[in-house]
């Protein structure tokens, strides 16, 4: 239950990072980065976790910062530490 919860921090800091870094994200590309192994599992995720992503056809759009509120929080660096925290947890468990 721990490496679950602790999965769920992971995930939920990875959606926050895209929801402020993407204008559009793919169902696909979505699924990979929060790292589900199916669309349905990650939408239930989405929809439980009360994630405010707005799905349009086959992508979810994105209400994004101000170009210059977006440069101030390093979100793609965010990403990649999350995801290298994220392997070295499944590795661990």
């Amino acid at each position: 239950i721990n490496a679950e919860y602790k999965g769920d921090t992971v995930r939920g800091e990875i959606a926050d990072c895209c929801r402020k870094s993407y204008d559009k994200l793919s169902l696909t590309g979505a699924t990979e980065l929060l790292m589900f192994d199916s669309q349905p599992q990650m939408e239930q995720w989405l929809k439980e976790s009360k994630q405010d992503w707005k799905r349009q056809g086959d992508s979810y759009v994105f209400d994004r910062q101000t170009e210059e509120e977006a440069r101030q929080i390093p979100f793609h660096d965010i990403i990649k530490a999350t995801l290298g925290y994220a392997h070295e947890m499944e590795a661990i468990v």
